[in-house]
C-alpha cells in the first residue's frame, strides 16, 4: 500500500536496478538496524515512518524554505547550502556531490539527515567519531539540477 507514494518520496535514481532493489537494499543495510525501535519494528513500519519524515526533513523543502531551489544554470556554494540546511535542522547534514558526466560540472547528489532514537535530527559525524565532516563537494559553483522525480535517500540509518 506504500509503493504509490515510495515512488514519488524515495524513489530508485539509478536506471541499471529495478525500484524494489533499491527498497530491498534500504531495507537489509538501514530497516533491519532500525527494526530494535518500536516506531520501526517491521518492514511496514519501517517504509512508513520513512515517508512520514520525508514530509518533515526532506532536502528540497527544507532547501527552498531557505531560497534555495533546483536550477539549470544557478550554482551554490557549499557554505549556503550547510547553512541552509543547519538553520532548517538545528543539526548539521552530510552533504556529497558528484561530477556530472555531461556537463563536467560539480552537483548535489545527497543530503544525510541523521537522526537520534526519536527522529529528531542530531549532527552527522564522521564514522571515526570525529566532529570533522569533510564533505567532497567543492566549496563553490555546486549545482542543484531540477529532477524529473524529487526523493531522498536513507532517511533512517541504524
Amino acid at each position: 500500500s506504500l509503493v504509490p507514494m515510495m515512488k514519488v518520496l524515495w524513489p530508485n535514481m539509478y536506471a541499471d536496478t529495478s525500484m524494489e532493489s533499491f527498497w530491498e537494499h534500504e531495507w537489509t543495510k538501514h530497516g533491519t538496524c532500525a527494526s530494535t525501535l518500536p516506531a520501526t519494528g517491521s518492514e511496514m513500519l519501517y517504509f512508513k515512518k520513512a515517508l512520514a519524515l520525508a514530509g518533515t526533513y526532506g532536502a528540497s523543502q527544507l532547501f527552498s524554505n531557505e531560497g534555495i531551489i533546483p536550477s539549470t544554470s544557478r550554482t551554490y556554494t557549499l557554505e549556503e547550502i550547510e547553512t541552509a540546511l543547519s538553520h532548517q535542522l538545528g543539526a548539521r547534514a552530510k552533504v556529497e556531490c558528484t561530477k556530472d558526466e555531461t556537463t563536467g560540472k560539480m552537483m548535489l547528489y545527497e543530503v544525510e539527515i541523521c537522526l537520534d532514537k526519536q527522529f529528531n535530527p542530531v549532527d552527522c559525524y564522521e564514522p571515526n567519531g570525529s566532529n570533522d565532516y569533510h564533505s567532497d563537494c567543492p566549496h563553490s559553483d555546486i549545482a542543484y539540477p531540477p529532477l524529473a522525480t524529487s526523493g531522498f535517500v536513507s532517511p533512517i540509518t541504524g
